[in-house]
């Protein structure tokens, strides 16, 4: 979890992931896992398409994995890839814009 987001929870913050994953019930099992490990306990909504380039990638123009887009309440995108001390950033000012 990115290290400022649990605290900001109670403060409208969200974190959903999107994942590709081939390979079935297989697939899902190594998700799963590789997700405990990174500690990552938001939801995933999960893509399994003939082509990975359907639904969620498509509706947000996704070209490369991994890949992170930090919305703000109206579901616009405001950040692309903010890692680090730039998300904490970017978690600030948008839960500081108004709604």
């Amino acid at each position: 979890m990115p290290a400022g987001a649990g605290r900001q929870r109670d403060r409208g913050f969200e974190i959903r992931g999107i994942a590709f994953v081939e390979g079935g019930a297989k697939g899902r099992s190594r998700l799963a896992k590789y997700l405990e490990r990174m500690r990552a306990t938001w939801p995933q909504a999960l893509s399994g398409s003939p082509s990975w380039y359907s639904g969620p990638f498509e509706a947000y123009k996704v070209t490369y994995l991994p890949l992170v887009l930090l919305l703000d309440r109206a579901g616009r995108i405001v950040e692309v890839n903010p890692r680090g001390p730039r998300l904490d950033r970017a978690v600030e000012q948008a839960l500081a814009a108004e709604p």
